[in-house]
């Protein structure tokens, strides 16, 4: 199972991933995705359900290097 979330706006993807994507099959469709979603001009950030339950802050950096500060345009 997984998440994704997107925003329009910046042409950003943000998938939170569980188990099944992490064996050959999941890695592959996961890739074709991405390749997908980059030719619409989307960027794609894609962390594991075990970073967002148990590495929030790393989760929250990564997104922060991405995106920028809050509150400064993008």
């Amino acid at each position: 199972m997984w998440w994704t979330f997107c925003c329009k706006r910046i042409g950003l993807v943000v998938e939170i991933d569980g188990d099944s994507h992490y064996d050959a099959p999941g890695m592959a469709h996961d890739a074709r995705r991405a390749a997908f979603l980059s030719q619409a001009g989307y960027r794609v950030l894609r962390f594991s359900n075990d970073d967002v339950l148990h590495n929030a802050d790393g989760v929250f950096d990564r997104m922060r290097r991405v995106l920028g500060e809050p509150g400064t345009p993008t």
